[in-house]
């Protein structure tokens, strides 16, 4: 299905997510849980103008720091672990990683829903937060002007890797590929090709998983034809 306008997609996501999370989970502890927030990131005027939204919308993704001891270099969601000051809400621990990673304003951000749970190679309960980043950024060099607004923030991230979503719903920039993990067990893993947006890159493991269930939720294979 085609959706000539935001209200129509995001009409259609609701419905696709309706009833999945009426209340969002409260966390009692601690330890092993993180969020991340799958950002679906659009400028305010391609809305106010009734322009069709799939061919302007970005997700947002960081790339790791190569020195960290868990995941380096890899590119993932803005997000982290739970903390105490998030109230038990992963919600709050999505949007506040993404502040303190890369500057994504809370302001901007409306809530559509979780996802399932996913547990990464380091044993980590990770919940992706689906939400819309509505920008003020024009509708011309979107891309740029969103280079330039979020940027790392911190020792952790190296680099803000912006992706067009119909990027990514392209069947010819996604595969399924085999790969040896660090138990030297041989496993498959989903894989986006990205090269034109980061050099030697792909996007693949957890957050390649996340995004192809996202694309598979809401999206049907004609939306490109």
């Amino acid at each position: 299905m085609k959706y000539s306008n935001f209200d129509e997609l995001n009409k259609h996501i609701l419905k696709v997510f309706d009833g999945i999370n009426d209340d969002f989970e409260k966390s009692q502890t601690f330890e092993n849980k993180a969020g991340v927030l799958v950002n679906l990131v659009l400028s305010a005027e391609i809305i106010k103008n009734k322009l069709p939204p799939i061919k302007n919308i970005f997700l947002i993704f960081e790339r790791r720091a190569e020195n960290l001891s868990k995941h380096p270099g890899q590119i993932s969601f803005p997000g982290g672990l739970i903390s105490e000051i998030d109230n038990g809400s992963i919600v709050n621990t999505a949007i506040r990683e993404a502040n303190e990673e890369l500057g994504i304003n809370e302001k901007n951000i409306i809530i559509i829903s979780e996802m399932k749970k996913y547990f990464s190679s380091s044993n980590i309960q990770v919940v992706p937060i689906i939400c819309w980043m509505i920008e003020d950024v024009g509708k011309d060099n979107v891309y740029d002007n969103l280079k330039a607004k979020y940027y790392p923030r911190t020792p952790e991230s190296e680099e803000t890797i912006i992706i067009p979503l119909i990027h990514l719903l392209n069947p010819k920039n996604y595969m399924r590929k085999k790969i040896v993990d660090k138990n030297n067990k041989v496993r498959i893993t989903n894989v986006f090709k990205i090269e034109e947006f980061v050099k030697n890159k792909e996007l693949w493991g957890l957050s390649a998983a996340i995004t192809k269930n996202f694309i598979d939720l809401v999206f049907d294979d004609n939306l490109l034809s």
